[in-house]
C-alpha cells in the first residue's frame, strides 16, 4: 500500500479497540497520545506494552494514530501521508468543531502529496434527531431543572434515611446527577456539553454537504483551502460504510 494513514481520533481506547480488531502489528503502528501526569501510565496501559506511546516526530508508519496532544501546533512530514478524522458519535470528547480543531488538524501533514484530500469517519449521534436548536434546549432546561427538583427532595431526608435510600438505587436514572458523599449532585456542565454537542452534531455531523461548506470558506494558508472532503458515516464505527460522501 503505497499511502500511510494518519488517523487523528481523541480517545485512546478507540486506538486500543481498532489495533485488536484489525490485528495490526508493533512495527506497523504508531500511537502519539498524552504522557502527563498519570496519563503516560493510564495510555499505555489501555494500548499495552507491545504498543509504547511515541512522538510526532519519530519515523512514520503504515498506520500513525494522533490524540488532541497532537490536534494543534504539531508539524507532522509525510510525503505519502492521507489524513483521516474519526468521531464517534458515542463518545462526545471526539467530536470536533470544523470551525476550530477540525481545520487545525487538516493542517498537520505538511508535505503530504495528498494534503489536498481529507476523509472524516464519523457515526450517528444521539443528537441527530428532528428537533431545532431551540427545542432542544428547552427540553434540555426542563430535564435539568427535574434533575435538580429531584437531587433537592432527596438531599432533604435526613442523612440515616437518605444513605438508606441511596444504597437502595442501584443506578441514578436521572441525567446530570451523580452520587457524591452520600448526596445528589446536579452537574449543569453536562447539561451545558449536552447543547455544545448538538450544535456540533445536530449542524455538522448530520450532513454529509456542510461539513465541506463550512471548511472551504477557511483560504489557502488558515485552512484547508481547495480541499476534497470525503465523508464516510456509519451508525457504527467498527463497520465501515462507504459508497457515500460528497
Amino acid at each position: 500500500m503505497e499511502h500511510n494513514l494518519h488517523i487523528f481520533v481523541n480517545s485512546v481506547e478507540f486506538i486500543a479497540k481498532v489495533i485488536d480488531l484489525a490485528k495490526l502489528t508493533p512495527n506497523n503502528v504508531k500511537v502519539v497520545c498524552s504522557t502527563s501526569g498519570e496519563n503516560s501510565e493510564n495510555n499505555q496501559r489501555k494500548l499495552g506494552k507491545d504498543y509504547p506511546i511515541g512522538q510526532p516526530s519519530d519515523p512514520v508508519r503504515k498506520i500513525n494514530f494522533y490524540t488532541s496532544t497532537c490536534f494543534e501546533g504539531c508539524d507532522l512530514y509525510d510525503e505519502n501521508g492521507v489524513t483521516f478524522i474519526v468521531s464517534d458519535g458515542n463518545k462526545s470528547h471526539t467530536l470536533l468543531d470544523i470551525s476550530t480543531l477540525f481545520t487545525q488538524i487538516c493542517g498537520r501533514l505538511r508535505d503530504s502529496k495528498y494534503k489536498g484530500e481529507i476523509i472524516h469517519v464519523y457515526s450517528t449521534t444521539k443528537y441527530s434527531r428532528e428537533v431545532t436548536l431551540d427545542e432542544f434546549v428547552a427540553s434540555t432546561k426542563k430535564v435539568l431543572a427535574e434533575a435538580v427538583s429531584y437531587a433537592d427532595e432527596i438531599n432533604s431526608l435526613s442523612d440515616t434515611a437518605r444513605e438508606k435510600t441511596l444504597s437502595k438505587i442501584k443506578y441514578i436514572n436521572e441525567q446530570y446527577v451523580r452520587i457524591e458523599d452520600n448526596r445528589l449532585v446536579v452537574d449543569k456542565n453536562f447539561a451545558n456539553m449536552d447543547i455544545v454537542n448538538f450544535k456540533i452534531c445536530r449542524h455538522i455531523y448530520r450532513t454529509y454537504v456542510r461539513p465541506y461548506k463550512l471548511l472551504s470558506k477557511y483560504p489557502t494558508g488558515k485552512g484547508l483551502g481547495k480541499c476534497s472532503l470525503k465523508n464516510l458515516s456509519s451508525p457504527d464505527l467498527s463497520e465501515r460504510e462507504t459508497g457515500r460522501g460528497v
